[in-house]
């Protein structure tokens, strides 16, 4: 790699968020182009696999998580997969792995990336006595990080209660945060915070977790950061066998943030007895999208999907649907929500279950800002994919950088289940150059605060950039020639994670740095 030094022609600059619209796709359609019927099926070997979380990479490789059962202990799993669904041979060899913990068991429920490639997982490890926080990391080529706790390994009992860890978030300077319940005799939403070498970071909360209390249980199973640190997750309450909607905003500190809602927590009944979200997202407003699943009793064939929306200060939106929430009801049986993502146009797409005529499918939604579905989605805003003989469901999705939607769960048939994974036409513009296979870009310092150094391969030195931000709007293009090394000015973006792509000689390239504050 050669650096041609500083001399550069800067042709164009532009600095701004917006949606690229060069190439546009069809709706709600299955994905010919992945797996070849828009459908990956990938097992661990003979065992019950469960994925949990799905990521994209800035490369366009594909990372999938979530436990796999050998020989009848459940295991924490991760593979890779190339843009076309295939699996990434180059990750441990055969494109898959997986870790014991504990030989009573261990479920990984989240995931989260690393601007340097390492790979987190989240969840749970069972120490034979109580549950306890269980997280893995790994290299970019699937080996265990022994820079990270015991050999990758970190677990903690936090005094010997049982613990549960549903999400995970990484805070732009490297340090991570997990969610989910700890039970002591009253079940309470759990945050902790760990320094990046997987060592409780006690300046949080004095004591490196904080909890918050709602009624006789609570937990936590979403959770999303704030530009400004802020922390909300997103759950359910119980109290008298009634679990209600909750939502808790804690500062970056670790206390109950006292702005939002009554102390910190909102608790909402929508005439149901049971009543839970799963996963929420923010909006460009600071608004929460929430998602889940109510019902009555625990006749699960009454259950259906729940969308709300509430304000940055935590009061529910009337403005959304009318009331605050919308409830679907895929086919008059047992439906789920599992997971929500925001489009770049501001569309809202949430992914769960459904089961119609006694099968469980893929059941995809997309509707508008307001909560009124989106007609030209799907069947009036609905997708249902059928997964293998015995069914399966969604339980997390994210959007690729190229607008396709890619939904991750579980894939039945007479022999088990395995990581069912499905990607989707959204309709959103892509670029021509984000159709190719990218190569790694060197970008420097990582994380940064005024500029961005970009780094390309041998070339003519003519340069195009283009970096977006996590929603996939674009923020700043540039050009120039002349130069191989290309200093782009950051200090107007706001905080958080960004991806880069570059286009010389017909070449493509991608990155991401994170935007400190």
């Amino acid at each position: 790699m050669k650096n041609h030094g500083p001399t550069l022609t800067l042709i164009a600059v532009t600095l701004f968020c917006w949606t690229p619209s060069l190439l546009m796709g069809q709706d709600g359609m299955l994905d010919p182009s992945f797996s070849s019927d828009g459908i990956a099926v990938h097992g661990f070997g003979l065992s019950n696999d469960f994925a949990r979380a799905v990521v994209q990479q800035p490369d366009g490789r594909i990372l999938v998580a979530g436990n796999t059962f050998v020989n009848g202990n459940s295991e924490f799993g991760v593979l890779r997969m190339l843009d076309n669904g295939e699996l990434d041979q180059t990750f441990d060899t055969v494109g898959w792995t997986s870790t014991t913990m504990s030989a009573l068991g261990d479920a990984a429920f989240a995931m989260a990336l690393q601007p340097d490639g390492k790979i987190i997982l989240a969840g749970q490890s069972d120490n034979g006595i109580n549950g306890m926080l269980g997280m893995m990391r790994y290299n970019a080529d699937g080996s265990p990080d022994d820079t990270f706790g015991n050999e990758g390994i970190v677990t903690d009992d936090y005094g010997g209660e049982q613990v549960e860890i549903y999400a995970i978030a990484l805070q732009p300077d490297g340090k991570i945060l997990v969610a989910g319940n700890i039970y002591d005799g009253t079940g309470r939403m759990i945050v902790a915070r760990y320094n990046s070498d997987g060592s409780a970071d006690l300046a949080f909360n004095g004591t490196g977790m904080a909890t918050v209390t709602f009624g006789e249980y609570g937990v936590a199973y979403g959770m999303a950061l704030r530009p400004d640190g802020k922390i909300v997750l997103a759950g359910y309450t119980e109290s008298g066998g009634n679990a209600d909607l909750a939502l808790a905003q804690l500062g970056s500190t670790g206390s109950l943030d006292l702005s939002f809602g009554t102390g910190g927590k909102v608790i909402t009944h929508v005439g149901f007895t049971w009543e839970r979200f799963r996963a929420l997202a923010l909006d460009a407003d600071g608004a929460i999208i929430a998602t889940g699943t109510v019902g009555m009793g625990f006749e699960f064939d009454t259950f259906d999907m729940l969308i709300a929306r509430y304000l940055a200060n935590g009061s529910l939106d009337t403005s959304f649907d009318m009331d605050g929430y919308r409830v679907i009801d895929h086919a008059g049986d047992e439906d789920s929500g599992s997971g929500v993502v925001l489009q770049s146009d501001g569309k809202i797409l949430v992914c769960g279950g459904a089961v119609i005529a006694g099968q469980s499918h893929f059941a995809l939604v997309r509707m508008d800002a307001t909560g009124a579905m989106d007609n030209g989605f799907g069947t009036n805003g609905i997708v249902h994919t059928a997964m293998g003989s015995q069914g399966g469901a969604a339980t997390s999705m994210t959007m690729q950088s190229d607008g396709k939607i890619l939904l991750a769960g579980y894939h039945g048939d007479f022999s088990g289940t395995d990581f069912g994974i499905a990607r989707y036409t959204s309709g959103l513009p892509q670029s021509l150059w984000e159709i190719q296979a990218p190569e790694a870009l060197v970008l420097y310092p990582n994380p940064a605060r005024e500029e961005v150094f970009v780094t390309v391969s041998e070339g003519s030195g003519n340069i195009h950039l283009e970096v977006m931000d996590e929603r996939g709007r674009l923020c700043i293009t540039q050009q120039a020639s002349g130069t191989m090394n290309m200093g782009l000015h950051v200090a107007d973006l706001a905080p958080g994670r960004y991806h880069v792509r570059s286009v010389h000689d017909g070449k493509v390239g991608a990155g991401s740095f994170i935007k400190l504050p």
